[in-house]
């Protein structure tokens, strides 16, 4: 996909792309020269938002472009900035057909490292628990082709106005995402007064690290108690050459389409896992809604 826009040729232009994720965060894609940026890679059936902003800040550009094609994730997006009255014409390459003129507007981005990794988010839910606290389940996935760390979910709120009422921060329950991997995630907290939506942001940096290998998952089941719980039980196996500690089993709720329902982690019995030898394992669940499938991840320390 290629944006042309009529520049000085002599002029250095920045790029800034939301990634696709709508959650109102841009990365600094590219610094260009004259009027024209490509991008490649891109998720079908997703709107990707750009700002294009001059180097001496006199001009700027913001538009919303969205690929052909079926989506495949999901995003809750943030309203979008007003135009203002000067339009700039941008087009598509890729689709001649799909031109749209666009205003430019002050940039409203957040500042990120320049090496910061937009996680992509695969799907989510909310529910209010037996508490009354309203509780937010997600999936994230790292698309970059790096390991991720040091991941963070902000969760939005906002009232029936659109006005923020609320900001809370969440992790992932894996600490590192390979490459494709996903994680859950869970923020639980009491209802914010007048809430009326929520929207989602995602980020990670890159890291070095590995996440420890060699426990395996081999046996693993689902069971409704007689009181009403939802329980997935298993044995995590130790085919490490040294004894493990402190293994965190992190289980994915999933309906028949595949989307989130819920997600929770619990630790073995016993905690200790020698070399060759087995633990068990119980998550627990309260709310499980339609749940068809469940996904089973394990780290430890």
């Amino acid at each position: 996909m290629t944006l042309s826009w009529k520049g000085n040729r002599e002029e250095t232009y920045d790029v800034y792309s939301d990634m696709g994720m709508g959650y109102g965060v841009f990365i600094h894609k590219q610094q260009v020269q004259g009027g024209g940026y490509s991008d490649a890679g891109l998720w079908p059936g997703t709107s990707y938002h750009y700002q294009i902003t001059g180097r001496n800040g006199e001009q700027t550009t913001d538009t919303i472009v969205t690929t052909l094609g079926e989506a495949i994730a999901h995003y809750v997006p943030l309203p979008q900035p007003k135009p203002s009255p000067f339009a700039i014409k941008l087009t598509l390459e890729a689709a001649p057909s799909l031109t749209s003129t666009i205003a430019p507007a002050t940039p409203i981005f957040t500042p990120v490292p320049a090496d910061t990794i937009l996680l992509g988010l695969m799907s989510s839910n909310d529910y209010i628990d037996d508490l009354g606290n309203v509780v937010i389940v997600g999936e994230v996935r790292n698309d970059s082709p790096q390991n991720a760390g040091q991941a963070h979910v902000v969760v939005t709120f906002y009232d029936a106005r659109g006005e923020i009422i609320q900001q809370e921060e969440t992790r992932p329950l894996i600490n590192i995402l390979k490459p494709g991997q996903r994680s859950p995630f869970v923020l639980s907290i009491p209802k914010p007064l007048n809430l009326w939506e929520w929207s989602l942001r995602a980020t990670a940096r890159p890291t070095q690290q590995e996440p420890r290998q060699g426990l395996v998952i081999r046996e693993s089941r689902a069971r409704e108690d007689k009181i009403g719980f939802y329980h997935v039980v298993g044995k995590v196996y130790n085919e490490e050459s040294r004894v493990t500690h402190l293994a965190q089993v992190v289980v994915t709720l999933y309906d028949k389409w595949g989307k989130i329902v819920n997600a929770g982690f619990g630790y073995t019995d016993p905690l200790t896992i020698e070399v060759g030898a087995a633990a068990q394992f119980d998550c627990s669940f309260s709310y499980f809604p339609n749940v068809k499938d469940y996904a089973i991840q394990v780290e430890w320390e």
